[in-house]
């Protein structure tokens, strides 16, 4: 009888038991006479109505309640340890994190973005940007192990071991750089920022022509870009304007820094690289003005190059 009371509607019950009391009390009018038997049918009615309707927000809020979910099993001592958290405590935590580095507070984001990992380890977009930021806070092995894991995930796309290439270069680790570089270009051959990369490992290791081939590749690519990324067309220029310089081609080199300048003046290595290539062309005076153009713009430019053009002037 009580599961059956219990699957009626609230309001039902309600609704049954004032009519039950309602029949009961018509057949005895009598008893209306008398005010404290009214007034405790009052309390008995009111009260009846409200445990009913604490009873129906109970169960709503019940309903529209979220509860807990598992984040994680581990094994401690033998026994499964469940752990849980709340549903979108991590979603929360992980925009958090982003906010800490938008604010600059790169080391507390990366806490936030710990735990996070802990729960998604197979989160591989925000594991790679884990790395970055680890990387750019001069915590290399951190990065290098988390781009590992990230091309553990998806060995089959060109972007971690590009991410990767990356970090090797610019910790100078180049034949490591040029094999990621490699697999990387194997898996995606129409990159321009990929074949960039081959021509800065080749730039280091003083291999111009093989500098500039890969440079020329890149620069191709990003022409035939629906919209082209100036600014990265111009950073490419300005690589292919040194590798022509190293070669010895210092007319080549000139009218590739032009060019660069052409799509992003805002670059300032396009101007010592310019200036460079005007010196050993011997035109002195010019490579003075784009040595304080590179300067204005806020770089520090080679003081072995300065002396040079400044010795020349000079004369």
């Amino acid at each position: 009888m009580n599961k059956i009371i219990e699957k009626l509607p609230i309001p039902i019950v309600v609704g049954i038991a004032i009519i039950c009391v309602s029949v009961w009390i018509l057949k005895h009018k009598t008893l209306l006479k008398n005010k404290t038997f009214v007034l405790i049918v009052i309390i008995v009615i009111f009260g009846i109505c409200a445990f009913y309707t604490t009873k129906l927000v109970w169960n709503y809020l019940e309903k529209t309640k979220e509860k807990p979910k598992t984040a994680t099993i581990n094994i401690l001592n033998g026994e499964q340890i469940v752990i849980y958290r709340k549903p979108n405590e991590d979603e929360y935590n992980l925009k958090k994190a982003y906010s800490l580095v938008d604010e600059g507070e790169i080391k507390e984001a990366l806490k936030l973005f710990e735990d996070y990992l802990k729960q998604h380890p197979d989160n591989w977009k925000v594991k790679s940007d884990v790395a970055y930021f680890n990387f750019r806070e001069g915590l290399v092995e951190e990065a290098i192990i988390l781009m590992n894991q990230v091309i553990d995930i998806i060995p089959s796309e060109a972007m971690p071991h590009y991410n990767l290439a990356s970090m090797y270069y610019m910790i100078e680790q180049y034949d490591e750089s040029l094999k990621l570089a490699n697999k990387a270009l194997e898996l995606n051959k129409t990159s321009s920022r990929i074949n960039r990369l081959f021509g800065l490992i080749f730039l280091k290791k003083l291999k111009p022509k093989k500098a500039i081939e890969k440079l020329k590749i890149a620069i191709d690519k990003l022409h035939t870009m629906s919209t082209v990324n100036k600014t990265l067309l111009a950073e490419t220029l300005a690589d292919l304007g040194q590798a022509y310089g190293m070669n010895g081609e210092h007319e080549l080199s000139l009218s590739t820094y032009e060019e660069a300048e052409k799509n992003d003046s805002r670059i300032p290595r396009i101007y010592e690289g310019w200036a460079t290539a005007l010196y050993f062309n011997g035109d002195i005076k010019g490579a003075q003005e784009k040595i304080n153009i590179a300067e204005r713009l806020g770089h520090t430019v080679n003081p072995e190059l300065k002396r040079r053009i400044k010795e020349q002037s000079e004369k």
